[in-house]
């Protein structure tokens, strides 16, 4: 019986542990995703030099750094709902864990 109650206090502390380290992910992915508009003023302010060569070169650097802007971003935001819905997961089982425990 007593090893069942130490087990059970192990697991709590392991989730408890993963609730930690999935708020950390999901602060960083914040951080991220607020880093991300730098790629739409390096786009903004390097299109201007592909006029040097002709106008389909400025849109093709513009339409680059949108590109590459938009991806990072979709693929943060997946992120962040993947980690919220990990962190929303855990969070029961550790309730109920606690309930039975």
């Amino acid at each position: 019986m007593a090893d069942s109650a130490g087990s059970s206090s192990e697991v709590i502390q392991k989730y408890e542990q993963e609730l930690l380290r999935l708020e950390g992910l999901i602060e960083t992915l914040k951080k991220e995703q607020k880093q991300l508009k730098w790629y739409l003023v390096a786009g903004a302010v390097l299109s201007p030099v592909g006029f040097f060569w002709s106008k389909l070169w400025a849109l093709y650097i513009a339409g680059m750094f949108v590109t590459i802007w938009a991806v990072s971003l979709y693929l943060n935001r997946v992120h962040q709902g993947e980690r919220r819905f990990n962190l929303l997961r855990t969070r029961r089982d550790l309730e109920k864990l606690r309930a039975t425990s």
